[in-house]
């Protein structure tokens, strides 16, 4: 590192020049927003809470350097390649909290990345062994850049050498190997802020060019109907059969987004920032009541968590960061982090709401990579700007009947009883049988009842190793309500029908009808050897009751079934599968052999009819349990290839 470099980050370390009076780094001032802001004290509370908790599982006076200084994953047994991007919570916490123990934790954390994932080209590998994968690189560059930038000034004069020299070489890299078709669309986007944080650091132009022009052309890749930011997954040039473009909602608003607002922020561009404004509103559409994230649909669904995706940062700071004029951002930043909070349990932030009561152990790297997240609030915190939560809708709180998403093939229902996605989307990642198709009912929530059903994999399937949890229940299945068919030991579904049709008719906000028509098919889109089978699947949303009709029709089903939906025999081989959420802690009764009922908090009963015997598949304690999203349900099974089922709740 040349000298006017050196001489320029001293200024950081040893508070030669103050970081509000620099002109190129005065955005960075730290400010108090105002006492008792909810969204700041939750924030920073959490923050410590899950800091120590990681502070807790950091392997220390191990004189084995591959071990020395990283994090030990509960549940998966060793330590993640990207523990280091805790360095930037940590130094956070070792300058606010004037805690040396951060402080040691930072230095361990760099240095065993630096003996076990950094590469003398200025790369780092996601994992040890496991994942080899370079594009990382860019997070692990942001966070030590933010850390340099926000708290290097408690660095003593040797660390920072050396922190500054590994950044400038990972920047190198970064400037050499991004561009904007380097993997998915979130690599170009993070690349564009890791390089204006760079050329700023460095005062380096050839960094900061290359940041304006990832961001430019990013630009180009927010949807024509829906202003969503798309490119996650192949086919970034193209539409599918339906029109649509590869969208993930999860790393939409846990990283992409985020990332190019701070870059809009950092280098003062209004006019990226209005365009991530207009995006986010647009994908806040897709949140619950209760601050989760609707990413039943979503490309990269094999990381979706209920508050969001396995390793991104998280969504709270960026819509807490642009909340001034938008009091509908602060209480999504809100409610989102209220739902952290709830799925933290002894510190660590688990996957999804039921994890701690199916007794499953959380992956460390949830908590690392969110920690970022609140760091980057609270450093922040002046740009925050409170509101009325109470008086403050988000839109599926809203009574709008149906909306469709012309880019998505997807629709949201949103009545005085119910919200609910129905998806026929067809853009699938690089492996198949992942996201809900079909025309799948891929959510389901009632107003007081809450959660009923939420989709999953189609097929749970470990598609990245490293950032995933082996599933080993032996009754695990896909939580998506589904019509399925087995032959010959594959399962043939309705939600893989990547050709269903979908027909919305609406006659009013209360009063809506979906009618969906396809094949059950494969994960190939291939029909049994027997012979095709069609279904006919409808939706009504009738006020408080949800009625679901379905048929199913082949050549063998001809066999055993010529009559109406009640009447038997019926091909048994044909099922209609409706796993209902639900905690262990609630109590579910068959009344009949046609009802079941589920009684919730609050006495809150959910029942469940059909005109078909209903069963409980096998299910381990009663429950299934699916990491995606880190739900459990009961797995509620009509066998029949005619029915109808009626869902309602008794408040």
């Amino acid at each position: 590192m040349n000298e006017n470099r050196r001489e320029f980050l001293k200024t950081l370390a040893f508070g030669g020049v103050s970081l509000s009076a620099m002109p190129a780094l005065n955005i960075y001032a730290h400010k108090h927003a105002e006492p008792g802001d909810a969204l700041v004290a939750t924030s920073s509370n959490l923050l410590e809470e899950w800091s120590l908790a990681l502070l807790n599982s950091q392997l220390k006076g191990k004189k084995n350097k591959s071990l020395n200084g990283g994090f030990l994953c509960p549940a998966c047994c060793r330590v993640h390649g990207r523990s280091s991007d805790a360095i930037y919570p940590f130094m956070y916490m070792a300058q606010v909290k004037n805690d040396e123990r951060y402080l040691a934790g930072a230095k361990n954390l760099f240095d065993w990345a630096e003996h076990n994932v950094s590469y003398p080209q200025g790369f780092w590998v996601n994992d040890v062994n496991i994942s080899l994968w370079r594009g990382t690189t860019v997070f692990k560059a942001i966070a030590l850049a933010e850390a340099i930038i926000y708290h290097g000034s408690i660095l003593d004069a040797t660390t920072l050498d050396r922190w500054s020299s590994r950044l400038f070489k990972a920047a190198e890299y970064i400037y050499s190997t991004f561009d904007i078709d380097y993997g998915n669309i979130n690599y170009p986007v993070s690349g564009a802020y890791a390089m204006a944080l760079s050329g700023r650091i460095f005062n380096e132009k050839k960094f900061t060019d290359r940041g304006d022009e990832l961001a430019v052309q990013c630009m180009d890749f927010f949807s024509p109907n829906d202003h969503l930011l798309y490119g996650e997954g192949p086919g970034k040039y193209e539409k599918t059969p339906k029109g649509c473009v590869p969208v993930d909602l999860g790393y939409n608003v846990g990283e992409s987004l985020p990332f190019l607002a701070q870059y809009a922020h950092l280098t003062t561009n209004d006019d990226i920032k209005n365009r991530v404004i207009i995006s986010l509103k647009q994908h806040l559409e897709f949140m619950m009541p209760d601050g989760g994230w609707d990413n039943s649909w979503g490309t990269r669904n094999y990381k979706w968590t209920y508050w969001g995706s396995r390793t991104t940062d998280g969504s709270p700071h960026v819509y807490a960061m642009l909340s001034a004029g938008e009091p509908l951002f602060y209480k999504a930043a809100l409610r989102n982090l209220e739902l952290l909070e709830k799925c933290t349990h002894r510190g660590l932030l688990h996957g999804g709401p039921h994890y701690v009561s199916h007794n499953v152990s959380p992956c460390i790297h949830h908590t690392f990579c969110h920690a970022k997240a609140l760091t980057a609030l609270l450093n922040h915190k002046s740009l925050i700007q409170a509101s009325d939560v109470d008086h403050t809708v988000l839109p599926r709180e809203k009574i709008y009947g149906a909306k469709e998403f012309k880019d998505l093939y997807t629709w949201l229902i949103s009545t005085d009883y119910w919200a609910g996605t129905i998806t026929g989307y067809d853009s699938e990642y690089t492996r198949r049988n992942g996201h809900p198709t079909g025309g799948s009912l891929s959510i389901l929530w009632h107003r007081k009842a809450g959660l009923i059903m939420a989709a999953s994999m189609n097929e749970y399937q470990m598609w990245e190793a490293s950032n995933m949890q082996m599933d080993k229940d032996p009754f695990s299945m896909p939580l998506t309500p589904r019509l399925e068919y087995h032959e010959g030991g594959t399962a043939f579904m309705s939600i893989s029908d990547l050709g269903a049709l979908i027909e919305n008719t609406s006659y009013d906000h209360n009063n809506i009808v979906f009618s969906v028509k396809g094949r059950l098919v494969d994960r190939d889109q291939r029909d049994p050897g027997s012979g095709p089978l069609a279904f006919s699947l409808t939706y009504k949303f009738e006020n408080e009751k949800l009625r679901i009709n379905y048929s199913v029709n082949g050549t063998e089903l001809h066999k055993y079934n010529t009559g109406g939906p009640s009447d038997l025999p019926c091909d048994d081989r044909i099922k209609f599968v409706m796993p209902v959420i639900s905690a262990s802690s609630e109590n579910q009764v068959m009344n009949t052999l046609y009802q079941m009922v589920i009684i919730r908090e609050k006495s809150v009963r959910l029942r469940i009819s059909s005109k078909n015997i209903l069963r409980i598949a096998p299910a381990s304690n009663g429950r299934i349990f699916n990491y995606v999203p880190g739900l459990s349900a009961i797995p509620v099974v009509a066998d029949g290839a005619h029915n109808e089922v009626v869902i309602e709740a008794d408040c």
